[in-house]
C-alpha cells in the first residue's frame, strides 16, 4: 500500500483525517504529546507531528487524487511535476514504530552550515541567525547579526527551524 503525502490548511489537520476516514481511505496522522502552558496551568495536548501534513494511502480507488483535492482543507498533494509522488512505506511503517514506542519524539529540521534559521524555543525565541558551524552531536552555532555586529550562540538542533 502507497502511502501520499497531502497538504493541508493550517490548524485543519483533524478535519481532513475526519473527512478522508468518512471516504474509507487510509489515513495516517502523526501526533505527539505536547506540554502547553496557560496562563494557569500547564496541559498536555496532543500536536500533529508535521503540522500542517497527513498521510493517504488510497488502496484501489483510482479517482483517489480527485477525491482528496476535493476534499475541504485540502491545499494539495505532494509531488513533482504535479504528479502526485508515493512516500516510501518503510518510512511511514518507521514512523508508525516510533510514535507507538512510547518515546518522546520531535521533528528536527535538516539546518548545515550556512542556513539561515528562527529560534523556536528557549528565550532567544524569534531571532534569526544563520548556522556557522555545527559543533557536538545535534547542537549549532547561531551567529544573530546585531547592528553590524555578530553574537554566537550554541543551540541544540530542535530549537532552530530553517528559514528556506
Amino acid at each position: 500500500m502507497d502511502w501520499y503525502a497531502v497538504q493541508t490548511k493550517s490548524h485543519h489537520e483533524r478535519v481532513v483525517r475526519d473527512n478522508l476516514m468518512r471516504m474509507y481511505y487510509s489515513v495516517f496522522l502523526p501526533e505527539k504529546l505536547f506540554w502547553s502552558r496557560r496562563r494557569d496551568r500547564r496541559k498536555e495536548i496532543l500536536t500533529p507531528l508535521f503540522p500542517g501534513y497527513l498521510f493517504v494511502a488510497p488502496g484501489e480507488n483510482e479517482r483517489w487524487a480527485r477525491d482528496v483535492v476535493t476534499t475541504r482543507s485540502v491545499v494539495r498533494i505532494l509531488g513533482q511535476g504535479g504528479h502526485p509522488m508515493p512516500v516510501f512505506r518503510n518510512e511511514v511503517e518507521s514512523l508508525r514504530i516510533l510514535l507507538e514506542s512510547g518515546k518522546p519524539v520531535s521533528p528536527v529540521s535538516y539546518a548545515g552550515s550556512g542556513d539561515t534559521v528562527r529560534i523556536e524555543d528557549g528565550p532567544l525565541t524569534g531571532a534569526e541567525g544563520v548556522v556557522i558551524r555545527m559543533s557536538r552531536k545535534e547542537h549549532l552555532v547561531v551567529s544573530v547579526a546585531l547592528m553590524h555586529r555578530s553574537v554566537a550562540v550554541e543551540l541544540v538542533n530542535s530549537q532552530v527551524m530553517k528559514i528556506s
